[in-house]
């Protein structure tokens, strides 16, 4: 049976961009328009601030799990060779 294959860099970053972009508009859209209900247009600028405010604290938290996609993207998979035991691999590195 074969391996899944991991998707390319490039898939990863764009999915993580699109998922963030969409997000953030959705944010900036809905903050404006609850601002706008409750205060007209100085309510509706006020809480587009607020939603900028918003986008910017959640950006590190869209990094963060992008480089972790990342990394775990190029770390080398863990070759095993059938029939071995843990104990078999541990009396291996011994010697």
């Amino acid at each position: 049976m074969q391996p899944p294959k991991k998707p390319s860099a490039l898939k990863i970053i764009l999915t993580v961009l699109l998922v963030y972009g969409i997000s953030a508009a959705l944010i900036l859209l809905l903050s404006s328009l609850i601002g706008f209900w409750l205060n007209g247009s100085e309510g509706a600028s006020f809480a587009l601030g607020i939603g900028v405010m918003i986008n910017i604290l959640v950006f590190p938290t869209v990094g963060y799990v992008l480089v972790a996609r990342l990394k775990s993207l190029s770390d080398p998979p863990k070759t095993t060779i059938p029939g071995e035991t843990n104990g078999q691999k541990d009396e291996a590195r011994s010697n």
